[in-house]
């Protein structure tokens, strides 16, 4: 017996292992570098103080969309029976409850 079958296999799993330590070593360098850290939002501030009005401001106009939307439905159900009573377009008289329509 030789002892190339232990030795084969102890290579590859050296090599398995060291390509999964270089490729996440790889990935952590890239993780850390290229992670943008957000930086806490400033505001202006100002002490308060009483004091005389300066300036006022007053527009007139009138507001004006931008865009307008039409909504429109569709449905796929055969009415057979109306649960109420409906007025008909035909002849102006009401449709009794529950007459097959």
């Amino acid at each position: 017996m030789t002892a190339t079958p232990p030795a084969r296999g102890r290579r590859k799993l050296l090599k398995i292992l060291l390509f999964f330590g270089i490729a996440c070593a790889i990935g952590g360098i890239v993780y850390f570098n290229l992670k943008k850290e957000t930086p806490e939002p400033t505001f202006p501030t100002a002490r308060v103080t009483r004091g005389n009005l300066i300036d006022k401001l007053a527009e007139t106009g009138s507001i004006e969309l931008v865009r307008t939307v039409e909504i429109k439905s569709t449905t796929d159900i055969l009415l057979t029976r109306c649960a109420t009573a409906v007025l008909s377009p035909q002849d102006g008289r009401d449709t009794p409850k529950d007459t097959p329509i």
